[in-house]
C-alpha cells in the first residue's frame, strides 16, 4: 500500500450542514435515503477499533438506478485528483478507491474500461468487480470469485468495465482474509444479498480479518466483498442534496501509526455513479 505521496490539503468536512442520519434501528444501523435507490448507512460494530470512533460509513446502491464509472487520471493527461474532485469535476454523485495502485498509477490487477486497459495482467488477486454488462442478461454489477468460478476469464469479458483487487469475502459469505497483526483504515465493496452495491468506509484501523467477521456479522446482508484501499489513501466522498461527506483514512500500521491525517490523497483510479 505504499505509493507515491500526492496529497491535497483538502480537510475532512462535512459541508453544508448535512441532515442528520435517523437515530439507530435496533440493530445498530442508521439509513438516511439520499435519492430513489441511494442510501447512507452509519453502523458502529460491538467489536471496537481502540482508535478513533469504530464507525463504518456505507452507501447503498440500487444498480437499476445508477451507472457505475470508472475513472483512470490515465484518460485524463494521468491528473490525480482527491475523490471530492473526481466527483466535482466528472458530476459523479459518489467515489470510492478503485483499488491499490503503483506509483505509476496503475493498479496493481487487472483493470479495464471499455477499450481502455489500464493493467492488461491479471495477479493472484481472488476478486474481480466488474460491471456494464455486454447485454442485459447479466447483472449490472458483480464480484467475480476466482476461487467459485472456473470461468472467470469468460465471465470478466462480458463485462466492460473490470477492476481485481483482494477477496475478503467469497461467494460462500467465507471471510478469507488471513489473520495477522497489521490493520488499518479502509475502503471496501461489497455486494448484499439483493445485489445492491455497497461502498464501504471505517477510518478506524482494524485487521482486515476482523473487519471481514465485522461485516459478515453486521446487519448489512452482505454477500461478498473486495478489498479497495487502506490507511491514509482510503478515500470515499458523496455528495447528494445537503448531504455532503468527504472521509479519509489515516491510520496504517508500519506506516502512518496515528489518527491525525486530515488531508485527503490525490488518487489516479476511482469508482463512481451517476444517475441513468
Amino acid at each position: 500500500m505504499k505509493h507515491l505521496l500526492f496529497l491535497c490539503l483538502i480537510a475532512v468536512v462535512e459541508a453544508n450542514s448535512p441532515a442528520p442520519l435517523p437515530r439507530n434501528a435496533p440493530d445498530g444501523l442508521a439509513w438516511q435515503q439520499l435519492a430513489p435507490g441511494l442510501a447512507l448507512g452509519e453502523y458502529t460494530p460491538a467489536k471496537k477499533s481502540g482508535i478513533g470512533d469504530s464507525k463504518i460509513t456505507v452507501i447503498r446502491i440500487d444498480p437499476k438506478r445508477y451507472t457505475f464509472r470508472l475513472m483512470e487520471s490515465a484518460r485524463f493527461k494521468n491528473q490525480r485528483r482527491t475523490a471530492a474532485q473526481w466527483c466535482q469535476q466528472e458530476k459523479l454523485i459518489v467515489c470510492i478507491n478503485a483499488g491499490m495502485y503503483e506509483p505509476d498509477g496503475r493498479n496493481v490487477g487487472y483493470m479495464r474500461s471499455h477499450k481502455f486497459v489500464n493493467n492488461a495482467v491479471f495477479n493472484a488477486d481472488n476478486c474481480l468487480l466488474a460491471f456494464s454488462p455486454i447485454d442485459s442478461l447479466r447483472p449490472e454489477i458483480k464480484l467475480i470469485d476466482r476461487g467459485c468460478a472456473a470461468d472467470w476469464e469468460q465471465q470478466a469479458q462480458c463485462y466492460q468495465s473490470v477492476s481485481q483487487s483482494i477477496r475478503m469475502i467469497d461467494c460462500h459469505r467465507r471471510n478469507t482474509w488471513a489473520q495477522q497483526p497489521k490493520k488499518w483504515s479502509s475502503a471496501v465493496w461489497g455486494i448484499d444479498k439483493d445485489g445492491q452495491a455497497l461502498m464501504i468506509f471505517c477510518r478506524s484501523p482494524y485487521t482486515m480479518h476482523d473487519y471481514a467477521d465485522i461485516l459478515l456479522q453486521s446487519p448489512l446482508n452482505i454477500q461478498q466483498a473486495m478489498y479497495l484501499e487502506g490507511g491514509p489513501e482510503a478515500s470515499l466522498y458523496v455528495k447528494s442534496g445537503r448531504t455532503e461527506r468527504n472521509l479519509v483514512g489515516s491510520y496504517e500500521t508500519d506506516f502512518n501509526e496515528n489518527d491525525d491525517s486530515r488531508e485527503a490523497f490525490a488518487l489516479p483510479n476511482v469508482i463512481g455513479i451517476v444517475r441513468k
